[in-house]
């Protein structure tokens, strides 16, 4: 436990953030937005004790440090870390907390005493349980749900994991118990994808879906387009061993790449892959034999690459989350031509609106054609897309309907109206 600043009294309401891992202002997924509603609280006020859930050695202390920095200020805003090698102990009947580190936290927590707990994701809302207080709980991505579809590719791609599949169903039957216990008495509970109220609402909790803050990475580059090439040429970019990459890439090279041939011929179109991470060896092997795949690794300068390309790719078919990936594409007006499950998290992607959308792979390839064919229209949904990044992603106005939600709990020790989200 490592805390940077001594304990003392502060003025105003206080307010207990919990989240795992280090906010981070432009790096990472789930980082990136708590940095910018963390941001918007502090900017409210409050006194806030911000306990960070650190597991295993992927955050240093150099990183801690940083965030203090630029976070801490004095007595009223103050950090600490809380680590453990795992807080959570997997079983198929039961999941257990880290106890030492779990008692600790709390122990942190109760000493605090806090107004109000914003609890980031079910780890720090599982950790904030005991402590009463009224709660604001933020979900991302249900565990049950992406543990389920991370054992239905792993079957799949390797048929002898079958022999797991119902150790994992068991594993995601005891994490929605866990969720009815954790949540069950949160005064607010909001979630990043559309899809997760009713994923919830099967299990009798009531939630409500709210867009989240994601920024717009670098400068924007309205003013400064550059002529495309000849080639077509499209870009997919993400965490690529994450559910998202995972689903797209079976899409894409099972289902797409073959029609994409026959439209285009042999070397006929370029797809670029960017991201961190390694691609899974089994289409490692698929895309060797195929030269239109183009491996950038990491890229600093995503502006530059999206420039020269006509659209982005997200061919992302499980119907669960909402990508951060889209976002970043909307707010650096480049267009997006994904699989129409990924509506089903964002309802603001509407086909031919704010992206082209697709639910089979011959709707994916036309729309791709369409992308090189028609520009016209492919500025106007750029722009439409635009215009929706910033009324309703754009950290300032995210970050507000935060605000406001915690503003009436500590008001009214009772869920707040849902804001609208313009």
């Amino acid at each position: 436990m490592r805390e940077t600043a001594a304990p003392a009294a502060a003025s105003g309401r206080r307010l207990l953030v919990c989240s795992a891992g280090v906010p981070h202002e432009s790096r990472g997924a789930s980082t990136v937005l708590f940095y910018h509603y963390i941001a918007r609280l502090k900017r409210e006020g409050y006194a806030i004790l911000h306990l960070l859930l650190l597991e295993g050695e992927a955050w240093p202390d150099a990183a801690v440090d940083a965030y203090a920095r630029d976070f801490a200020e004095g007595e009223r805003v103050r950090i600490v870390a809380c680590r453990s090698r795992r807080f959570v102990e997997q079983g198929r009947h039961r999941h257990r907390l880290d106890p030492a580190a779990s008692a600790e936290a709390r122990a942190v927590i109760r000493r605090f005493q806090p107004d109000a707990i914003v609890a980031f994701d079910i780890l720090a809302a599982w950790i904030a349980a005991p402590v009463a207080a009224p709660r604001v709980v933020w979900l991302g991505d249900l565990n049950f749900q992406s543990i389920w579809h991370h054992a239905l590719y792993a079957v799949r791609e390797r048929p002898t994991a079958l022999v797991h599949l119902a150790s994992n169903w068991l594993c995601c039957r005891s994490w929605e118990r866990l969720y009815r216990d954790v949540l069950g008495s949160a005064e607010t509970i909001i979630v990043a994808s559309h899809s997760s109220v009713a994923a919830l609402g099967r299990l009798g909790i009531a939630a409500t879906y709210e867009p989240y803050p994601w920024p717009e990475p670098m400068a924007g580059r309205a003013s400064a387009r550059k002529p495309l090439p000849e080639t077509p040429s499209f870009l997919f970019f993400g965490t690529l061993t994450g559910l998202g990459s995972r689903s797209a890439l079976h899409f894409t090279l099972e289902k797409v790449f073959p029609r994409l041939r026959r439209l285009w011929g042999e070397g006929g179109f370029r797809i670029l892959l960017a991201g961190r991470g390694a691609v899974p060896h089994w289409a490692e092997r698929m895309m060797a034999s195929r030269r239109e795949f183009e491996r950038l690794g990491f890229v600093e300068d995503l502006d530059a690459v999206m420039a020269s390309c006509h659209a982005v790719l997200v061919p992302i078919d499980v119907p669960v989350g909402n990508r951060s990936r889209i976002l970043t594409a909307m707010a650096k007006r480049t267009l997006v031509i994904a699989h129409r499950n990924t509506a089903l998290g964002n309802p603001d992607l509407i086909d031919g609106e704010t992206a082209y959308l697709a639910g089979d792979a011959e709707g994916f390839v036309e729309r791709m054609r369409l992308a090189v064919a028609d520009r016209q229209r492919a500025e106007a949904i750029i722009e439409r897309a635009f215009s929706c990044w910033e009324r309703k992603f754009h950290p300032d106005a995210a970050g507000a309907r935060l605000a406001a939600r915690v503003a009436a709990l500590l008001e009214n020790g009772a869920p707040a109206p849902a804001p609208a989200a313009a």
